[in-house]
């Protein structure tokens, strides 16, 4: 079997799922496929285990992937949910898991992941014309298309260019200084203004100061000095002014002649992203992100003295259909993974899904010491920016992680040749420290 074009084939199915809806293909029987490949992917991951004298494998974050999937069935047993609402739900972690399984622990050659990244990097770029479409189209709306990928999650109109440019920006400064890394970034912030999304533009300077800080400290091992870093921080600050002030401007949420190309008021922004995100209207339903936080958190941990439910939740079904729930704990707006994890699987279940991508996260900051291929150290770079996009949505923002499979299967597959990559230079070391010896 050519693992390498299965690969590809997922990637393509999951690149293309927003085109197959727009078009009239049920969403279901094109999400049954991209997961049936998947399934083939890791029976062939079990063939190549037994066939081997050596069984054993390695399952990075297996202890946080096991509590949830018991909080998951354990919360829908004691809640008495819909069995079949809970497999869909718990399906959104279950493959992507289990296709970065097959990807760590199958032999792939270099050849094989040079196609694969080259087919990734095609795709990525096929985002931007996507967006010029839409804009064309239907100018900028949340509600239409999404890139290719998708047709209603508007957060990913966010969420996506975010994590895309942090590995762009590793890309550039870490493995090499293609302008193109760089001229992506603009198409990328397109995306985001086509699609409606003013968060982009508060979460991008917060994604450049992280990548800055890491890279002085662990790419370059700099201790930071005023002076040197004095060029760098001008060019930096003025970067993210450029950003907040485009972002002023083109959004009309944010510019008190709530039109675009309004007038720019940093004040004003301020003011706007606080009332936006942690008022509640007359109606007392949340319409704001960090008020359905603290209303989720108040009934699920505060409030109730039910230990049971604070671990386990209120069960998987609570809020993953269209016809939810929502509205019984006072929220219209602004479900979070962490809030729809709450609701669903109470502190079990949002613990042990956030501290898995967290371990792959650290992972990757702690690869960096090890590795020498500076390929490799740049998707290190970028799978830590990842986890840290990862942490903004998941807190703050959105279920991009959890509702698609596109961001999940990308910070996956990245996450599983880095540690492939790793493991092969311990084995040099380990190997190197025993001849010594």
């Amino acid at each position: 079997m050519n693992l390498s074009f299965l690969i590809r084939a997922i990637f393509g199915l999951a690149f293309f799922q927003g085109v197959a809806s727009y078009v009239g293909i049920s969403l279901n029987q094109y999400r049954f496929l991209l997961e049936f490949l998947i399934v083939i992917l890791f029976f062939t991951f079990i063939h190549f285990l037994l066939s081997r004298q050596d069984k054993s494998f390695r399952a990075p974050g297996w202890i946080w992937f096991v509590i949830f999937s018991i909080a998951v069935f354990t919360s829908a047993l004691i809640n008495k949910s819909d069995l079949y609402t809970t497999i869909r739900m718990y399906r959104q972690i279950l493959w992507p898991y289990l296709f970065f399984l097959s990807i760590l622990n199958i032999y792939l050659s270099p050849q094989s992941i040079r196609k694969i990244n080259k087919f990734i990097v095609i795709l990525v770029i096929l985002q931007i014309p996507a967006a010029i479409y839409k804009y064309a189209m239907y100018g900028v709306r949340e509600d239409v298309i999404i890139g290719t990928f998708s047709t209603q999650a508007g957060s990913m109109s966010t969420i996506f260019p975010l994590f895309i440019i942090g590995y762009l920006i590793a890309f550039y400064y870490c493995y090499k200084k293609n302008p193109l890394f760089l001229l992506l970034i603009p198409g990328l912030m397109f995306f985001a203004w086509s699609g409606g999304k003013r968060a982009f533009f508060i979460f991008m300077p917060a994604l450049l100061f992280a990548a800055y800080i890491i890279y002085n400290l662990s790419i370059r091992q700099n201790k930071i000095s005023i002076l040197k870093i004095l060029p760098n921080l001008i060019l930096f600050i003025t970067v993210i002014g450029i950003i907040l002030y485009l972002g002023g401007r083109l959004n009309p949420v944010f510019n008190p002649e709530k039109e675009r190309w309004g007038s720019f008021d940093l004040s004003y922004m301020i003011s706007q992203a606080r009332d936006t995100q942690m008022g509640t209207p007359e109606t007392g339903l949340t319409q704001g992100r960090i008020a359905s936080f603290k209303v989720a958190f108040d009934e699920i941990i505060i409030n109730s003295s039910d230990l049971q439910r604070k671990l386990l939740g209120d069960g998987p079904d609570r809020l993953y259909l269209r016809d939810d729930h929502r509205m019984d704990y006072g929220i219209r707006y602004g479900i979070s993974g962490a809030v729809f994890n709450l609701i669903s699987t109470g502190l079990a279940g949002t613990l042990s899904f956030f501290f898995l991508y967290i371990t792959f996260g650290v992972k990757a900051y702690k690869c960096i010491k090890n590795l020498q291929d500076s390929l490799y150290i740049a998707i290190a770079f970028g799978t830590i920016l990842a986890t840290i996009v990862f942490c903004i949505d998941f807190l703050f923002y959105s279920m991009a992680f959890f509702s698609g499979y596109i961001l999940s299967i990308l910070f996956f597959y990245s996450a599983a040749i880095l540690f492939k990559q790793d493991s092969n230079k311990e084995s040099e070391i380990l190997t190197l420290r025993t001849l010594n010896f």
